[in-house]
């Protein structure tokens, strides 16, 4: 990707674990998106109010308002209720990855998830951002990275919960 079409994505990572939060912010930065973190519910809807992330990453097992809490809280908001959000959780069953569609989450990613898997995300988003007639934003529930396949597969093994 040449650097005159590229567009930096305000990234938005939600994580009550600060070392996984802080090193995917990191490393999103180094890849010239502008990644900020919060490490609590409360405090994701509070960033995304004041900052207007383009997408939020967002960790389903939160202290004092879980993941599934937080999207619904965005969706009841005009201002957020299009906002893209990305469940990156260890909760992987067929049952985590239902209730975060319920609540509004755009898609449903297992950890561990590769840094490779999200920048391909976010290119996505950097397209549609670039361009919005030309491709479709994230579609509510839709799988766009293979790794979000898993809630296709026959067996709920294939996406076992690590927490």
């Amino acid at each position: 990707m040449s650097s005159e079409s590229f567009q930096a994505i305000r990234v938005l990572v939600v994580d009550d674990d600060k070392d996984s939060a802080d090193s995917l912010a990191r490393l999103l930065r180094l890849g010239g998106h502008d990644a900020q973190v919060a490490y609590t519910g409360p405090i994701a809807l509070l960033m995304i109010e004041k900052q207007k992330p383009d997408v939020v990453l967002l960790d389903i097992g939160l202290p004092q308002m879980d993941g599934y809490q937080v999207a619904r809280k965005l969706r009841e908001q005009p201002a957020t209720q299009d906002l893209p959000i990305v469940a990156v959780t260890g909760y992987g069953q067929a049952s985590d990855i239902e209730r975060s569609k319920a609540a509004g989450m755009n898609l449903h990613l297992v950890k561990p998830v590769s840094v490779e898997d999200i920048l391909t995300l976010l290119r996505q988003q950097e397209a549609w951002l670039s361009d919005p007639l030309q491709v479709p934003a994230m579609p509510a529930h839709k799988t766009h990275i293979t790794l979000v396949t898993r809630r296709d597969s026959e067996g709920e093994d294939d996406a076992a919960a690590d927490g």
